[in-house]
């Protein structure tokens, strides 16, 4: 039966699962943590503990970076995502998206600016060429031959995240946990103030030589309930 509103607010002492088909987004609640899981942005994962009243826990999944210089990561609105409820954990897995970082640079806004003025008057020209900016600068991205997979198990007292990372490229840097921005909003520019304390993980160089030499390799996050504290590791 559907849950009413009050039924999966934060305050409710009941343990409960809730799943929203269309966002795409998981709460699960226990007695000391509630929880969100936005599989639609390849599975991240907000954890707030009831007794401190904070966010314990952030993990906006998996940031990477090619020999090459491309940044990759999971933090995308995929379509293409995998989203399936195994009974005892839950998965999400695709591709990893090429973030862009293009910016106007001096030259390019001049002739901005003077092709604006000249068409802007047009309603329909600047509309679209609107549309084509916003997606160079902000929204655009294209999915990349690096593919992984998310899976969150919820224990008694630990909830544990699996990050298995499939490349046929180089990768020179690999990060998962901790929050970031995967691209220009005019929000990026603030802050709350649990962000200060923001803690994310780096791949050791034994790591990166393993996955670029068997091309595959899995990251483990570990978050305990009981001290609020998170571990990572390896899987050898």
């Amino acid at each position: 039966s559907e849950l009413a509103v009050y039924d999966i607010q934060y305050a409710q002492k009941k343990s409960f699962e809730k799943y929203f088909e269309q966002s795409k987004i998981l709460i699960k609640n226990i007695d000391s943590h509630y929880m969100l899981v936005n599989f639609a942005k390849g599975g991240i994962i907000k954890i707030f503990s009831k007794h401190k009243k904070n966010l314990a826990f952030a993990d906006d999944g998996i940031l990477a970076k090619l020999s090459s210089g491309k940044i990759l990561s999971s933090h995308w609105v995929g379509k293409e995502y995998e989203i399936e409820n195994l009974e005892r954990y839950w998965r999400v897995r695709g591709n990893l998206h090429k973030l862009s970082f293009s910016n106007f640079t001096p030259l390019t806004m001049m002739g901005f600016r003077i092709f604006m003025l000249l068409a802007g008057w047009d309603a329909r020209v600047a509309n679209k060429i609107k549309g084509v900016i916003r997606n160079i600068i902000v929204t655009g991205s294209t999915k990349s031959q690096i593919s992984f997979e998310r899976t969150f198990s919820f224990n008694t007292d630990t909830i544990t995240i699996n990050n298995i990372i499939s490349s046929k490229g180089r990768v020179s840097m690999l990060r998962v946990s901790g929050q970031f921005a995967p691209r220009y909003v005019p929000q990026s520019r603030y802050f709350q103030k649990e962000e200060l304390d923001d803690t994310y993980w780096l791949a050791p160089k034994e790591a990166l030589d393993m996955l670029n030499e068997n091309k595959r390799i899995i990251l483990r996050e570990i978050y305990n309930t009981k001290n609020s504290q998170a571990v990572f590791e390896v899987e050898k």
